[in-house]
């Protein structure tokens, strides 16, 4: 996902990790900060901020955009377990979070200062294990 200042934010599951590069000119890495997480794999932005979704750790690792590509931790968030894709609503308003160990959504609201409120958790049905989620 590219994040307000146009570079891109990268969740890098080997190292559990976020990265961050700058597209143009020379696209090259700005920084890479470990998330602290476990199964760190997928990336949604929301508000100017990024949350990095931890399968293992069962959690959302949030972060700010820096200018200069720092991202600098918001803490982590909860989520049901085997938390996996995730999308943010069209206002940025909402993040849901699919927890693939059964198979629910998670929905949180995002505030201001960027973190996160578990507002409710669905289960769907025989939801569980997939992946591939979508927000509108």
């Amino acid at each position: 996902m590219f994040d307000r200042f146009g570079r891109l934010a990268v969740a890098e599951a080997g190292s559990n990790s976020v990265a961050t590069y700058a597209v143009e000119p020379g696209r090259r890495l700005l920084n890479r900060t470990a998330t602290g997480q476990m199964a760190t794999c997928w990336i949604v932005g929301a508000g100017g901020n990024y949350y990095l979704s931890n399968a293992g750790s069962n959690s959302l690792a949030g972060y700010h955009a820096e200018r200069d590509g720092s991202p600098v931790g918001l803490g982590n968030t909860a989520t049901g377990e085997g938390a996996v894709d995730a999308a943010a609503t069209p206002d940025q308003r909402y993040i849901y979070v699919q927890t693939g160990k059964v198979g629910a959504v998670d929905a949180f609201r995002v505030g201001s200062d960027g973190s996160l409120t578990k507002i409710s958790s669905t289960v769907v049905p025989n939801a569980a294990g997939a992946e591939g989620i979508a927000a509108s």
